[in-house]
C-alpha cells in the first residue's frame, strides 16, 4: 500500500476524534459531514488535477490561491467565536 493510502485513514481518525468530542450529541452528523467533505475534495482533486498539471505550476498555484481565498471568505462570513451570537443580542 502506498504512503498516501496509509496516511489518509490516520488523519481521518484523528480529526474525527477531535471534532466529535466538541459536540458528542451531534457525533453522527459531524462524522457524516466530515467524511463527505473529504470525499468531495478527493473527487474534485481527481477531476481537476490532470487539467491543472497540463497547465503548469502557475495554474496550480493560482487555483490554490483562489480556493484559499474562498475558504477565508467563508470563515470570515460564517464562523463566529463561541458566545458571539449571545453577546450581540444584549446591547
Amino acid at each position: 500500500m502506498s504512503q498516501r493510502g496509509q496516511s489518509l485513514p490516520a488523519r481521518v481518525r484523528l480529526e474525527l476524534a477531535a471534532i466529535t468530542e466538541l459536540v458528542p450529541a451531534a457525533r453522527s452528523t459531524w462524522m457524516s459531514i466530515l467524511i463527505a467533505a473529504f470525499e468531495a475534495g478527493r473527487a474534485l482533486g481527481s477531476l481537476s488535477g490532470p487539467r491543472l498539471y497540463r497547465l503548469g505550476l502557475l495554474a496550480n498555484g493560482a487555483s490554490v490561491l483562489a480556493l484559499d481565498l474562498l475558504a477565508l471568505a467563508v470563515l470570515i462570513r460564517f464562523v463566529r467565536p463561541a458566545g458571539a451570537a449571545e453577546e450581540g443580542g444584549h446591547s
